[in-house]
């Protein structure tokens, strides 16, 4: 018997073939270049594809699907601009045409130009009122600023009531949802979504994130460690990879595969590693390796741009793998206090620069306000600098920017000059980091690398959350498991930062209380 895939191929093939027969067959037809154009687009075949429409255009100038299928072909291949203009003209050969206004809409929201997007599906569904993909995009534009998640909330709901067995509208309807906390509909919404696709990826690794983020562990670590490493097997090494089993007289490899804070956060689990296994090597972002290297020297530590004989290990295994095969619950979390510390001359340096920038002995506090701008929630999780003004102008407080990156010139654009110590130019790794932090009474943050960074290494952390965290900072708790000096304010309402400075500003007031 022929499996169902085999089916579709062969009955694909002979569909390729008809559609190139009747091409041959009638060489001045546009309507037989448009559907094997339209064949090809569907079939992947970009290129030939775009050729295909090319030619129906040439024998039919006036017609505006040709436009449109030509559109969408070069912007699947990431031609944006090219794609919008094609569109605009099928728009201008057929102004009521609500397929093509729905897709320029599309182009758009990838540019990055939302309110123009936002208008293009709100036309198309004045002219198709029961459009359901126009109602999926106009529910991810409005998602996207953030301040409209109601309504995209309830563009989702009309574009699954129109279309129920639409896998990717329920994906999305389950995302809105769990933005909003409504955490039983939103996991009904994504198994849902996966009984109708269930080879859909990214709906079952938001599943997991939400079991994680709950902190059904149990369910969630399995989920997550296999869909993240069949996402990344090109980041993968070409090692056996470490499934839990027994180390002894094995050399093992544990590598990063994610961003500095996901290596911070879970090389708590080295020094276990390291105590079943006969060698352990750590292969970390360069800008963490000098910290890591001091930080455990009972590890071989090596940094990503190194060149080492992967001959040399047995096993290997990423970072974020270690708390699925160590079989982590809440009650069982490695809780080391301070499992990173800088060298103790380069702290004692910046102890001497410190005191000279404040003589006076204020209590010091870093403060960190935007995160790495390429992360998927960054646009959430950062915060404007002004927000924080307020904070700056309390005079018992000697405040260090522990900012990077471009973010860091905002301290230049404040409206009113702040009382700041901008030391962003001389961090040149995190082991100066974690130098200034050691010099620190408090470090307060949004959720970033110098968050863990503060939290492995012990210090007094304040983190500030946006009212979505990400799955590691669970839900409506004040603490985190992972980080016992950490206090976590949440915002309480979606892009809500003024309620989480004020609650800071209280908790400030109690430390100055304190002092006295």
């Amino acid at each position: 018997m022929k499996d169902q895939n085999s089916v579709l191929v062969s009955s694909g093939t002979e569909r390729e073939q008809e559609l190139r027969q009747n091409v041959q067959k009638s060489p001045q037809s546009p309507a037989a270049y448009y559907r094997l154009g339209c064949f090809l687009n569907e079939d992947g075949n970009l290129s030939e594809a775009a050729n295909m429409l090319r030619k129906a255009i040439a024998l039919d100038s006036g017609a505006a699907p040709f436009y449109q299928e030509l559109g969408l072909v070069l912007g699947k291949a990431g031609m944006l601009e090219k794609a919008a203009e094609l569109l605009r003209w099928a728009l201008v050969l057929k102004p009521e045409y609500p397929e093509a206004i729905n897709n320029l809409g599309v182009i758009l929201r990838r540019a990055g130009e939302l309110r123009e997007a936002e208008t293009c599906f709100r036309r198309a569904l004045s002219l198709k009122p029961l459009f359901a993909d126009a109602y999926n995009n106009l529910g991810l534009v409005l998602a996207e600023e953030v301040q409209d998640q109601e309504e995209a909330l309830q563009c989702f709901r009309k574009a699954v009531k129109l279309e129920p067995d639409n896998a990717n509208v329920q994906y999305n309807l389950g995302l809105a949802l769990k933005s909003r906390h409504e955490f039983k509909e939103a996991e009904a919404c994504l198994q849902q979504a996966l009984q109708l696709s269930a080879d859909f990826i990214e709906a079952d690794f938001s599943l997991a994130e939400l079991y994680l983020l709950q902190g059904r562990y149990e369910l969630g670590w399995t989920k997550y460690d296999d869909l993240r490493l069949l996402e990344r097997r090109h980041g993968q090494l070409p090692l056996p990879h470490w499934q839990g089993e027994c180390l002894q007289g094995k050399k093992i490899l544990l590598y990063a595969d994610q961003g500095y804070g996901d290596t911070l956060q879970f090389l708590r689990y080295a020094r276990k590693v390291a105590a079943m296994a006969t060698e352990t090597g750590l292969l970390v972002q360069k800008p963490l390796e000098r910290l890591v290297r001091q930080s455990l020297p009972e590890c071989r530590v090596w940094d990503s741009s190194e060149i080492l004989s992967l001959a040399e290990y047995d096993l290997a295994c990423p970072f974020l793998s270690l708390p699925h095969w160590f079989h982590t619950k809440l009650e069982s979390m490695p809780q080391e206090n301070s499992y990173v510390q800088p060298e103790a001359e380069e702290a004692a340096a910046w102890a001497e620069k410190l005191r000279r920038i404040d003589s006076k002995g204020k209590l010091r506090i870093g403060a960190v306000w935007a995160g790495n701008a390429a992360h998927s929630n960054d646009k959430n999780r950062s915060m404007p600098l002004t927000a924080l003004q307020s904070l700056f102008q309390q005079e018992e407080f000697c405040w260090v920017s522990l900012q990077v990156g471009e973010r860091a010139n905002d301290i230049k654009k404040l409206p009113v000059p702040a009382e700041i110590t901008d030391v962003s130019l001389q961090l040149k790794d995190f082991a100066t980091t974690a130098a200034v932090i050691a010099n620190l009474e408090l470090v307060l943050t949004i959720d970033s690398a110098v968050a863990h960074l503060a939290g492995a290494m012990g210090k007094k952390t304040w983190l500030m959350l946006p009212f979505n965290p990400d799955w590691r900072w669970l839900l409506e708790r004040e603490d985190s498991p992972w980080y016992l000096s950490m206090r976590l304010f949440r915002q309480q309402r979606i892009g809500d930062w003024a309620e989480v400075v004020i609650n800071v500003k209280k908790a400030l007031e109690a430390v100055k209380r304190e002092q006295k």
